[in-house]
């Protein structure tokens, strides 16, 4: 429907700087003072504070554009101005608040956050990393040096941010979800380092840069020990609980998400907000919870115009001593969306942590004006939280509103205003903690308590700084480490050893945090010794030992009597210090000089810690000892747990994957007796004492790899016994799979054994007879991905001959396969080429994929049959008659099922791969028409299609879904996601389009695309 006039919303005026402490409801006695405002400070996304508690305050005024006239969503625009700036602040007569500010730097790009290093501050703005400093003391930075340029200037709210330093002496970037493309401009010779959804590490001395785990939106924190956390929109808090490094380490390792939701995330997250809805929000909501067939699917939190977590933007550790014990380790957390931030208290669990609210159905702080925007915090010299109010009147990403309602909102406003806020402990006795919270709202009455002076660290002695480390304030420590990590003055190791040695002495968390410090201070100097570490690793507290195992982790060279010290860990009671000492031994092939191999601490922890999920990923983090530790395993087989059994199927699928690359150089060999150094299969599923179902466990996982070159687990089974159990197995799986009266649960796991026990001449005839029409789709489906694992080109007869039988979803399997291999794909196009299938069967995706081929010829043929007739504008110029036409809801409930079921959802319906239809129902017909004739116009990069191809001739195609440095996920259009390890990788391309490619109008009339817009919008 066309609106008569356009869209108006009431304008809210902002609150005076003067008036601002005043709309605030604080908890506990706490207050929020203004430090800085407006003209001060614009648009604050993050402060750093330097070694004389000045402060860096990154402006991002460039949010969310400058050109909304040429704006286009899900996409780069290069017309925005780089009109973001890094402004000084200082408080030059001591009483807490900001009176003086520069502009260090200006003309930059969406900066998001700073680090000092010497004497200077590294600033990430999208999309580049910056060097810049202050020679003449003027506090405008005449030094201006880009270090590495390329971060993908993409979704204003998925970039690259806060950087902060690690325990470990290297800075941490969150990466954000736009991935890039990095170049290193002070090594320029270095490869480009392509990322995604990962974090970075930037060592600053060797200036160099590598991925991480991570790949939230914005935020970036760490406690006292070096454990980061992330928060993701509608994940409030995610601690990174492994590394990218040590999942890199076995390139056979499926994919991890390293990430853990330590908070509850989702969509029906309550927050408690004070300030009245926007009357767009609700226009919004209004709008997508109107039809019933998409409140089940659309996220809540889009379905109303306030109330539940939607904006998690900044997240921080508190880790100060201005405020009461218990509040050190406690999350904050904003909702910018909501006008307020909360509080998480945080507790071990295990490898990881839980989070929990406990203020009640209320917030920490909530302010009663809409404008109040805060985005970030910082710990600040004073011991308090540094509060980053961006200030605007709206804050929303303009890819989520309807374009009626972009073009009446004006996301500028408020680009000349932001506050800075501290929030400030209470004067007198705290209010309860728990239970019923004092909500008293910040008093009228100034009771400001002045801030205690901020020492000028620069000008400190090597002596002051390493006092420092054992300060309560994490500024000061910070600060102090950092210091003397750039001076590299060899004076402070002494010192630092007499705090390193008290690690064996009974230690409060404090005196246990500055060993800490202290130990990464001397590793940061290159004077950290073996015998250090052991001393630590012998230490009463737990946090210590599990950083002694962190540094050992880091040795470049291993002595037999430190590896000693962390194998006795493995019966540690601390499962973090477990978690670590399995990283550690996995990182090590045996103890130089010494008897003891590796794997035997690791067969230890498989055996206790086998339950533990993060334990057992840690326990698959290596190739080399993959194959002792599962062979130690076999031989205690007995006192295998349910955990262990996973273990084992992990190892097992490294070793295969492993000797996989063998098995394809000696593709051609008449049997598994002639490839030197093959498969040990019978060692590998046969145990002492292992069942029969969890021998077939392990035996599958063995069998998927090893199809993939062709071969079937009966080629490996050399042993009589063995022979005998497969043979059995197989005639189990023919009867079974063929068994009309059985349901098809039960009959989906004897197909798959099938395709790693049968040879083609064997399936042939059974899979003839599972393609018949009168089979349920679950078992066609499964039957068709069976044959596409096949290298038989006959494949292609069996699929063509029931091709005319085949419903849209086993009919998508059968392109996928057929597309899959050049053997297959020549003769579906001859087929095509034939008319015996029409060029309008075939789906878009898998036009896409057969006209992207690899294979010159096969491509030529598929450009001739599926190249669409003129450009997009000319297609939707013939198409413009469809939105004038009556839609039939009926008839376009077909079309949707022939042509967009397989990948999108409406209702209860359809795939879940490309966008839910439920979300376009507030488009024009004009805007949908639009969208499905060309939609690479508008490309999300969760939905960009990437086209792989492996080492033995396979071609896949799908989304990205998850990826590590050992392997990636991709979903494909059958809405089956598999990884695959990046050592089988030949090729991985972006088609630089949509997963849904353009020409469905090939098989949709105007007519039918008219019925299918009123299905969609529900009419």
């Amino acid at each position: 429907m066309h609106a008569a006039d356009p869209l108006r919303f009431p304008a809210v005026p902002p609150t005076p700087p003067a008036e601002a402490e005043k709309t605030f409801e604080v908890l506990h006695g706490f207050r929020m003072e203004l430090i800085a405002a407006e003209p001060l400070v614009c648009d604050p996304v993050a402060v750093t504070y330097d070694a004389d508690g000045r402060a860096f305050v990154c402006e991002m005024s460039d949010y969310p554009y400058t050109d909304k006239a040429h704006h286009k969503a899900s996409q780069e625009n290069p017309t925005d101005a780089p009109i973001g700036k890094v402004r000084l602040l200082a408080d030059t007569d001591g009483d807490g608040t900001f009176d003086k500010a520069t502009v260090f730097a200006d003309n930059l790009s969406w900066p998001t956050g700073s680090v000092c290093w010497q004497g200077g501050i590294i600033v990430v703005a999208t999309p580049d990393i910056w060097y810049f400093k202050d020679t003449d003391g003027d506090g405008v930075a005449d030094v201006r040096q880009k270090l590495f340029t390329g971060l993908k200037k993409l979704n204003v709210q998925a970039v690259a941010n806060n950087p902060i330093w690690g325990l470990d002496n290297k800075i941490y970037i969150a990466g954000g979800s736009n991935g890039g493309t990095l170049q290193n401009l002070v090594h320029p010779k270095e490869k480009p380092l392509t990322f995604r959804r990962n974090d970075l590490i930037l060592d600053p001395v060797k200036m160099t840069i590598e991925l991480a785990s991570g790949g939230a939106r914005f935020g970036n924190t760490r406690d006292d020990w070096g454990n980061r956390f992330l928060c993701n929109i509608r994940n409030p808090l995610q601690h990174v609980v492994i590394e990218q490094r040590y999942l890199a380490r076995n390139p056979y390792l499926p994919p991890v998400n390293p990430l853990n939701d330590v908070a509850e995330s989702g969509d029906q997250l309550p927050v408690y907000r004070i300030s009245p809805p926007e009357q767009w929000r609700d226009l919004r909501a209004k709008r997508w919870s109107g039809d019933s067939t998409v409140i089940a699917h659309m996220p809540r939190s889009e379905l109303v115009g306030a109330g539940v977590v939607t904006s998690s933007s900044g997240c921080t550790i508190y880790r100060g001593d201005a405020y009461p014990p218990e509040f050190r380790g406690m999350a904050f957390v904003n909702d910018v969306a909501g006008n307020l931030f909360y509080r998480l208290q945080l507790q071990p669990d295990g490898v990881t942590f839980k989070a929990r609210r406990i203020d009640g159905q209320k917030e920490f702080v909530a302010s009663r004006d809409i404008w109040f925007r805060p985005v970030n915090f910082a710990n600040a010299p004073d011991g308090t939280l540094t509060v980053c109010d961006m200030y605007r009147e709206v804050i929303e990403h303009p890819w989520s509103l309807p374009d009626d309602i972009h073009a009446a909102l004006d996301l500028e406003r408020g680009r000349d205003k932001g506050r800075l806020y501290r929030l400030a402990p209470p004067s007198g006795p705290l209010s309860p903690l728990s239970g019923t919270p004092n909500t008293t709202a910040q008093r009228t009455v100034r009771t400001t308590i002045k801030p205690r002076p901020t020492p000028r660290l620069s000008q400190a002695g090597t002596a002051q700084l390493v006092a420092l480390l054992a300060h309560p304030n994490a500024w000061h420590r910070d600060t102090a480490h950092r210091l003397l990590f750039e001076r590299q003055d060899k004076n402070a190791v002494p010192l630092l050893r007499e705090i390193a040695a008290q690690c064996q002495n009974p230690l409060t968390k404090m005196e246990a945090v500055s060993v800490t410090e202290a130990l990464w201070c001397l590793d940061g100097l290159g004077q950290l010794t073996d015998a250090e570490i052991k001393m630590s690793l012998l230490s009463p507290s737990d946090a210590l030992r599990e950083q002694a195992v962190q540094l050992a982790l880091l040795r470049k060279t291993l002595s037999a009597d430190l590896v000693t010290g962390v194998h006795a860990l493995t019966g540690d009671r601390s499962v973090r210090v477990r978690f670590q000492t399995a990283l550690f031994l996995n990182g090590v092939e045996g103890i130089p000089g010494g008897p003891l191999a590796a794997p035997i601490g690791l067969i230890r922890l498989a055996e206790t810690d086998g339950a533990e999920p993060w334990i057992r990923v840690a326990l698959s983090t290596s190739e080399s000892n993959a194959l002792d530790t599962y062979s130690g395993l076999m031989q205690e087989v007995d006192r295998w747990g349910e955990g262990t059994i996973a273990i084992a199927a992990d190892l097992a699928r490294t070793i295969v994957k492993w000797e996989a690359n063998l098995i394809r150089a000696h593709s051609r060999a008449e049997n598994a007796s002639e490839i030197p150094g093959g498969l040990a299969f019978d060692s590998l599923t046969l145990g002492k004492g292992l069942s029969n179902v969890n021998r077939r466990q392990i035996a599958l996982v063995i069998g998927d790899e090893i199809s993939k070159s062709g071969w079937t687990l009966i080629d490996f089974g050399s042993n009589g016994e063995v022979k005998a159990w497969l043979d059995e197995w197989l005639r189990e799986a023919k009867s079974k799979c063929t068994d009309s009266t059985a349901a098809s649960p039960d009959r989906l796991p004897a197909i798959q054994a099938l395709g790693m026990l049968a040879k083609f001449g064997t399936l042939q005839p059974l899979a003839a007879q599972l393609l018949q029409p009168n089979e349920p789709d679950a078992i066609r489906v499964a039957t068709i991905k069976l044959l596409g694992q096949q290298r038989d080109a006959k494949v292609a007869d069996l699929l063509l001959e029931a091709w005319p039988t085949l419903t849209p979803t086993p009919r998508e399997a059968a392109l996928q396969a057929l597309a899959s291999k050049p053997a297959l794909t020549g003769a579906l196009l001859t087929a095509i080429e034939q008319g015996r299938i029409k060029p309008a069967e075939i789906s878009p995706t898998a036009r896409t994929l057969l006209t992207r081929t690899s294979d010159a010829k096969l491509r030529e043929r598929a450009t001739k049959l599926f190249t669409p007739g003129g450009t997009r504008a000319e297609v939707i110029a013939k198409y413009q008659s469809a939105v004038a036409l009556k839609g039939d809801g009926d008839a376009g409930h077909k079309v949707y099922q022939t042509a967009c079921a397989v990948c999108h959802r409406k209702g209860d319906e359809g795939r879940d791969i490309g966008p839910n239809l439920g979300t376009v129902l507030s488009w024009t017909p004009e805007q949908l028409l639009t969208n499905i004739l060309d939609p690479n116009r508008e490309v999300a990069p969760n939905f960009l299609l990437y086209i792989v191809e492996t080492h033995d001739n396979r071609v896949l195609s799908g989304i990205i879904t998850n990826e590590t440095a050992a392997s990636v996920n991709l979903k494909g259009a059958d809405g089956v996601e598999q990884s695959i390890p990046r050592s089988e990788v030949k090729s991985l391309k972006s088609a630089g389009i949509s997963l849904m490619p353009e020409g469905v109008e090939a098989a949709v009339t105007p007519q039918q695309m008219a019925d299918l817009m009123a299905f969609i919008r529900g009419s």
